[in-house]
């Protein structure tokens, strides 16, 4: 027994050191975004973060819809409190974006291009996986992956109730979903590989990119998997291509990832506990500072990009108060079924 208590403590640290380190990532990513195209070295930071920090997180979401797939396809408090926050989040950043600005415009209800696409995707995902999964791993995957190569020749595919995300990420939720570190070893047998390999590889894309950024714009494109490649001005046949290519270098990542986090308990372990509290504040605040003109005093070259790290780790922290995390947890503790059982019971 306590080698079982032992073993579930260092699996809970192992993901949330994985979410923790993913979710630094996001927040470096939306910081620099408005500086992306004024250095150089801010743009390749920011289509480094970009080229599978969300595929990675889709997939430890996956990972962690098992449980709901499985015990609680009846319980509606997760779809739920998907909508409630992804509602919640979208009149956030319209008023705070509305606040500053002085222009009130209407508010984008169907619309998500936004960080709240996430909360959309969460609910459609978790919606439809208690029934995909019913397709098999092996047909479930490949199918999710023709889906997502596909929805790119759709003209119509774009930030519409997040449709195109939706189905683009799909794939990695899907892998998330199925993966068990006791399947066939996968876990044992990955980390057998010296972490000093996937560090290199993590590091050596970085560089690999500077050198060829300039050349392979089209295919970058894809990584936003927010429009259709028509609209990118790429032909359906590259843009299938470039999609695929796109799916194989982020299952390196992920696998990279997966091996080089460490397993035990350490610092910044809480701050994958606290995600979505996270999640959610630190793209407000990004807001506010670009309102209040916080990027006009930064500085350029290494020290702007110095700078966006220490304002980024400064806003996780903020961020991962525990008093955000409850908040934005209230969603999903409504008790919808167990509420309604009553309520018939008293009929």
């Amino acid at each position: 027994m306590a080698e079982q208590r032992a073993a579930t403590t260092e699996r809970n640290a192992y993901w949330d050191n994985i979410k923790a380190t993913l979710m630094l990532l996001v927040v470096v990513g939306h910081f620099i975004i408005p500086v992306q195209n004024t250095e150089n070295g801010a743009r390749l930071i920011f289509l480094w973060i970009y080229l599978f920090h969300m595929p990675a997180f889709v997939f430890v979401s996956g990972y962690f819809s098992k449980g709901y797939a499985r015990r609680n396809t009846g319980n509606p408090d997760k779809l739920v409190g998907f909508l409630i926050l992804y509602l919640i989040f979208q009149f956030l950043i319209w008023v705070v974006n509305c606040g500053f600005s002085g222009k009130f415009s209407s508010f984008p209800l169907f619309s998500a291009g936004t960080a709240p696409w996430y909360m959309l995707c969460m609910f459609f995902w978790y919606l439809v996986i208690p029934y995909y999964v019913s397709v098999g791993k092996y047909a479930g995957l490949m199918a999710a992956v023709i889906m997502g190569l596909l929805i790119g020749t759709d003209h119509a595919a774009g930030t519409f109730l997040s449709i195109s995300r939706c189905v683009v990420f799909f794939p990695f939720f899907v892998a998330g979903f199925y993966y068990d570190k006791t399947d066939a070893g996968i876990k044992n047998n990955i980390r057998r590989v010296k972490k000093g390999l996937s560090t290199v590889f993590l590091i050596g894309t970085f560089f690999v990119l500077r050198g060829v950024e300039s050349k392979i714009t089209p295919f970058l494109a894809v990584i936003y998997a927010d429009k259709s490649y028509n609209t990118m001005n790429i032909s359906n046949q590259a843009g299938i291509v470039y999609r695929l290519i796109w799916y194989i270098i982020c299952c390196l990542f992920i696998v990279a990832l997966l091996i080089i986090v460490p397993e035990r308990k350490l610092f910044f372990t809480v701050i994958g506990q606290r995600t979505m509290g996270i999640y959610i504040v630190h793209r407000l605040l990004r807001d506010v500072f670009k309102h209040i003109g916080v990027y006009n005093h930064l500085g350029s070259g290494k020290l702007l990009l110095v700078q966006i790290v220490v304002i980024s780790v400064c806003v996780l922290l903020f961020s991962s108060f525990r008093g955000f995390q409850y908040v934005f947890n209230l969603p999903f503790k409504l008790h919808i079924a167990e509420k309604t059982g009553r309520l018939k019971s008293k009929r």
